[in-house]
């Protein structure tokens, strides 16, 4: 981000995208405030959506079953240094799992709903940590990612696909 911009500009890049708000200005923090617009500083899985974006045209060439696993892994270890390195929010988490999983299961064409991935990430997430339930911030997590995926089980891709 430094070799690239500088100023204003590196610092809010250095929040946005790797949680580093340090160098942000209280005026500047005020206004993200004011406008709504907090949230964009606080590191989630829409991040975690930006780099997946960024990432997946370097693997363009993985085209076998065996080279789409490996890019899956190389992929999953990537997104999951960066939740550590970001905090390793609960939504940050969930967020590197679910496309964890989501990915195995387009990968294997399974026909898996959404929702069952979520509340396998969901169960996996308690057993790694069984006092994430109390935590507000996993609860407004799931609850939103619920929400949304229970508003689409009417899309047409969600449904399960019969033999």
């Amino acid at each position: 981000i430094e070799a690239v911009t500088e100023g204003d500009y590196s610092r809010f890049l250095r929040a946005v995208l790797l949680g580093q708000k340090d160098d942000i200005s209280s005026e500047t923090t005020a206004l993200f405030k004011a406008l709504g617009i907090s949230h964009v500083l606080a590191i989630s899985g829409f991040h975690l959506g930006f780099w997946i974006v960024c990432i997946r045209p370097l693997f363009f060439w993985a085209r076998s079953p065996l080279t789409r696993g490996a890019m899956l892994i190389v992929q999953f270890f990537i997104l999951y240094y960066y939740a550590l390195m970001v905090g390793a929010s609960p939504s940050v988490l969930r967020a590197v799992w679910m496309f964890l999983f989501a990915r195995v299961v387009a990968l294997r064409n399974t026909g898996t709903s959404s929702l069952q991935i979520a509340m396998l990430v969901a169960i996996g997430h308690y057993l790694v940590n069984p006092k994430a339930p109390q935590s507000i911030s996993f609860q407004l997590s799931y609850t939103a990612v619920f929400a949304i995926l229970l508003a689409l089980r009417s899309n047409d891709a969600e449904q399960p696909r019969s033999c």
